[in-house]
């Protein structure tokens, strides 16, 4: 006869086992770095990645709309100097990120407003 709390631990054993395995990851190193741009100025903004000395154009948000973008390939954003770059076409002005610390699968939203000044991002 088999005793019944030994049974039950190995009942519970492979329940949780399963649990664990079925489980995945919120995140690999491989999930993308995403940026979202609200564009809430009254001209159209172009938006740039800003890496050491590289800046690459990576997509225009037409006023009033939402873009989103995939981090370029060429920058890997998780391990280097990383910064965005907003820039209005036509007036004057543009708004730089501080270096962002971001890590793979998280996505950075940035606030355009008509004062540059007051333009925001956050990480998530």
């Amino acid at each position: 006869m088999t005793n019944p709390r030994i049974a039950r631990l190995l009942v519970f054993t492979l329940l949780l086992g399963a649990c664990i395995g079925g489980r995945k990851s919120r995140s690999s190193r491989t999930d993308p770095v995403m940026i979202q741009v609200q564009n809430n100025n009254w001209a159209d903004v172009v938006v740039y990645a800003v890496s050491g000395s590289q800046t690459m154009r990576i997509g225009d948000v037409t006023t009033g709309k939402i873009g989103r973008f995939r981090a370029p390939a060429d920058v890997d954003p998780t391990i280097r100097d990383f910064r965005i770059r907003i820039d209005p076409i036509g007036p004057r002005g543009s708004f730089l990120t501080q270096l962002i610390s971001v890590g793979p699968g998280q996505t950075i939203y940035v606030t355009v407003e008509n004062d540059l000044n007051l333009t925001n991002y956050v990480v998530r």
